[in-house]
């Protein structure tokens, strides 16, 4: 069996462009340009204040997966966007949505107060996260993101995976 042929399908949509992307390298989806930066396994999210924990700790037998990407408003007008449209899917065929409670725990740690929606600004990148719980066994696996085009009535997506499979011995 050969390598993987891409890292990337862009589909649909009347802004898409097509082709082959890889993590760290910037693709256009709709009115924005993305680059994925990588994806970072963590027990927790969060910090200690005044000996308590505020944060978020992965379930027994989970960890928290944080996907750091960049988002860049390319039309000529400020846009309103939902920052939490991704999902994330592994080799067994699961998908899972970004977790509410560790996306706040992202946010108290950044000087980033934007939540579900975000104002983009032309021309301005914007480095963001999201973050998911997932299965121990799942980080082990291939993992994917998949990122919605922006907007009403478009129906592209892009398709980037940011673990391959680790070598089977």
């Amino acid at each position: 069996s050969g390598g993987q042929a891409s890292n990337v399908a862009t589909t649909g949509g009347g802004g898409s462009s097509a082709g082959t992307h890889a993590v760290g390298k910037p693709f256009v989806l709709g009115n924005y340009r993305y680059t994925i930066a990588g994806v970072r396994f963590t027990p927790q999210i969060g910090k200690f204040v005044f000996g308590t924990f505020m944060g978020k700790r992965a379930a027994p037998g989970a960890t928290l997966a944080v996907v750091t990407y960049t988002i860049e408003n390319i039309a000529n007008e400020t846009q309103t966007v939902l920052t939490d449209d991704f999902t994330l899917s592994d080799s067994a065929g699961r998908t899972y949505r970004p977790s509410t409670d560790a996306n706040v725990a992202l946010l108290q740690e950044s000087d980033d107060k934007d939540f579900i929606f975000s104002q983009l600004q032309p021309g301005v990148p914007r480095r963001m996260r999201q973050a998911f719980e997932i299965p121990q066994e799942a980080a082990e696996s291939r993992l994917s993101v998949t990122i919605p085009e922006k907007g009403m009535w478009a129906s592209g997506k892009a398709v980037i995976v940011v673990k391959p499979a680790a070598d089977s011995p």
